[in-house]
Parts: C-alpha cells; structure tokens; sequence
C-alpha cells in the first residue's frame, strides 16, 4: 500500500485518483491506530499466554 500527499515538490509520488487530504487523514490516523492495535494485540498474547495450552 501506498499513501501519498501532495506536500513534496516537485512531485515524486502521484496518485491518480487526486485524493491527497483523504491519503493525509488516513496517515495521520494509522500513526495513532498502529501502535494501539500492536498494543491490544500484545495484551491478548499474554491473556493466551497466561491460560497455558487449552
């Protein structure tokens, strides 16, 4: 997957589709999302973890 915004010059990544606030937003969203769900995913192994094998 590629995000592109229209923030470099000249331009070394285009999109066709022309939508540069929405590939923006979803950046700026992933930042926040990533780390939270590697988090959660983290927390879960320890509660498998914990249990032992079932």
């Amino acid at each position: 997957m590629i995000a592109a915004t229209l923030v470099q010059h000249p331009r070394y990544v285009d999109v066709g589709d022309g939508r540069w606030d929405e590939n923006a937003a979803f950046i700026a969203m992933a930042r926040e999302a990533v780390p939270r769900l590697i988090g959660e995913i983290r927390r879960l192994r320890e509660i498998l973890d914990s249990r032992g094998d079932l």
